[in-house]
């Protein structure tokens, strides 16, 4: 016989990543560490080249530039969106896939910003920021392209603690040399410049829910795509197309006389996770983290029907177990699992049917 689970509220904190690190390392030609799924791989959301005897705006080209003296003396500027980064980092590196333009090599520095706006498709030599301070310092050799990375974490660290929403840097050229280093730029096909944070086992809180619609603080949202990397940095998704599978009770057109009203706004939205209406077949949900122990939270339901048997497993293990009726339209659980392979995984249970996933919120357990 199945139990019917009850309410359990259990409100988290502000969304928040904690992180596990791995050492920092300043290499030349170091392999790609994006593949990661531990990591947190942010890219620019601007970058451009500004040269000092050109008008022209440089911010659509494969690749920036920095020089140092000649008749193109260049610098590079790059920005990035420091929107659901961790508050607590050990570790964060710059990592820029770079040559020299001729033999040898050139030495690179990293400097800070004045906060002055800047646009990508309008920078040029005259509005470009003031430099502030030297962050860091690194050397490019040969005409081969090769990964560098760059120790940034001071920086990265006090500009999210300044509460700040992006993070703008310069590079330019140590000294008068005229060879020219080429960095791929976010507008090439591969390669493009990443801000690293390394290592990331996190705490994380997402909600169900059409694009568009608001989110409750705190929360990141799913649309129902297929699993891959978001602009949030974190990579999490269904095993199938869910997109036609997510609603918004509070924005529907139909209301039903018998909907309940959600006591707050993480118990309006939902995704299907079996019925055929909005899937073709019975879909599960995963986000990448390391392996390890974590407690998860999630609720199941929907203000509008009580037409489900709501069973749904975390990691294998049944998490949440109730049968809505006209009086009782959510139930919640929170297990704590192990995870092996690198995703926790979502799934239904075979006693659900018709299941509606509100929320979910992943905590990881300190052993």
């Amino acid at each position: 016989m199945k139990l019917r689970g009850g309410f359990l509220s259990n409100q988290f904190g502000q969304l928040l990543l904690v992180l596990v690190w791995l050492p920092i390392l300043s290499a030349v030609g170091a392999d790609s560490s994006a593949t990661n799924p531990a990591n947190i791989v942010l890219h620019p959301a601007a970058d451009a080249t500004v040269r000092q005897t050109s008008r022209k705006n440089l911010g659509s080209e494969p690749t920036i530039e920095v020089k140092g003296s000649g008749n193109e003396v260049s610098e590079a500027y790059l920005r990035f969106g420091l929107d659901g980064v961790p508050t607590l980092l050990k570790t964060a590196k710059l990592r820029l896939y770079a040559n020299v333009s001729d033999p040898g090599s050139i030495s690179v520095l990293v400097r800070s910003l004045s906060p002055a706006p800047w646009t990508e498709s309008e920078i040029v030599w005259k509005t470009k920021a003031d430099h502030l301070d030297t962050l860091a310092k690194f050397s490019v050799v040969g005409i081969s392209s090769a990964w560098y990375e760059v120790d940034l974490t001071e920086f990265v660290t006090s500009q999210i603690q300044a509460g700040r929403t992006t993070l703008e840097i310069a590079l330019i050229a140590a000294d008068a040399s005229s060879k020219k280093t080429v960095i791929r730029s976010r507008e090439g096909d591969r390669f493009m410049p990443e801000l690293v944070l390394s290592g990331a086992v996190f705490e994380a809180k997402i909600m169900f829910l059409p694009p568009g619609r608001p989110v409750a603080d705190g929360y990141l949202s799913d649309h129902g795509e297929v699993f891959g990397k978001r602009t949030n940095g974190l990579q999490y998704g269904w095993s199938g197309d869910a997109t036609k599978g997510v609603d918004d009770r509070t924005a529907d057109k139909f209301p039903s006389r018998a909907a309940l009203k959600a006591k707050d706004r993480r118990y309006e939205t939902l995704c299907h996770m079996d019925f055929k209406n909005y899937v073709s077949e019975p879909l599960s949900w995963e986000i990448a983290v390391p392996n390890g122990k974590y407690q998860v939270h999630l609720s199941a339901g929907d203000s509008k029907y009580f037409d489900s048997v709501y069973a749904i497993n975390v990691e294998g293990v049944l998490t949440v177990d109730g049968i809505p009726d006209s009086d009782h339209r959510w139930f919640e659980g929170t297990k704590v699992v192990t995870v092996k392979d690198g995703r926790l995984t979502v799934s239904g249970h075979p006693n659900g049917d018709n299941n509606k996933i509100n929320f979910i919120e992943i905590t990881p357990i300190k052993e």
